[in-house]
């Protein structure tokens, strides 16, 4: 049971991203209406998964 647990995680890697770095050449939307996009969700589809 242990070997089982630590080979589950050994597939998992952190790492520092650079999330936060907006590449020059990334088109922005300038006409963005948010209103649009305000409101209630409903979610149509899900596939199942354990990380849900």
């Amino acid at each position: 049971m242990v070997i089982l647990s630590a080979s589950n995680t050994c597939g998992y890697i952190v790492k520092d991203g650079n999330c936060s770095v907006v590449s020059s050449s990334m088109p922005v939307v300038t006409n963005f209406e948010i209103e649009k996009y305000l409101g209630k969700w409903y979610e149509i589809e899900r596939y199942e998964q354990d990380f849900q």
